[in-house]
């Protein structure tokens, strides 16, 4: 009889393979509580984006009950995902335009170094506030990156974009909340 090592480490790593892509997190559906009801022309099914707050490399601390009233995104990201690079400089097109309306425009990663995402975000020229919170990320249920949310000025979510797509999805979805 074979010995059954070589083959649960050749189905371990099978199973590995398939749960851990290259580059950044293969998306699962997310809990329908986090996912905006369809929204009909007046928008009123949609769901409240859930409470958050954390403290930003920039030392700044944010919350999202202290930004009533203000459009907001909130990116979640990671230094080593190449899909979350491409969509980095649409937000801060995005920020650049419409900070002066009160637009603002957050990074989250999960879990990351400091200086891997510090030094991620000055190789993208990103000035919008970045910061590591594992909690924020559990409260969108974010199950893989980029995954990107648009929060208006009522604090719903008025649309979540997963994955790197065209800008003009991007575009449509920040014209919802500003």
């Amino acid at each position: 009889m074979p010995n059954p090592t070589p083959v649960a480490a050749r189905l371990a790593a099978v199973v590995l393979l398939l749960l851990l892509p290259a580059g950044c997190g293969k998306p699962s559906p997310a809990p329908s509580s986090t996912q905006p009801s369809p929204a009909g022309p007046d928008d009123q099914h949609l769901n409240r984006a859930p409470d958050f707050s954390f403290t930003a490399f920039d030392g700044a601390s944010y919350s999202l009950a202290g930004m009533k009233g203000k459009p907001i995104v909130v990116n979640f990201w990671g230094s080593r995902c190449p899909h979350c690079i491409k969509v980095a400089p649409y937000l801060e097109d995005f920020y650049q335009q419409h900070k002066d309306e009160g637009l603002i425009v957050f990074g989250v990663a999960s879990f990351d170094s400091e200086e891997a995402l510090k030094q991620k975000a000055r190789s993208a020229k990103i000035t919008y506030p970045i910061a590591i919170s594992a909690d924020t990320s559990r409260a969108y249920a974010v199950r893989g990156i980029p995954h990107t949310f648009f929060i208006n000025r009522q604090g719903d979510i008025a649309s979540s974009i997963l994955g790197a797509k065209p800008r003009a999805e991007f575009e449509t979805a920040l014209q919802k909340i500003l």
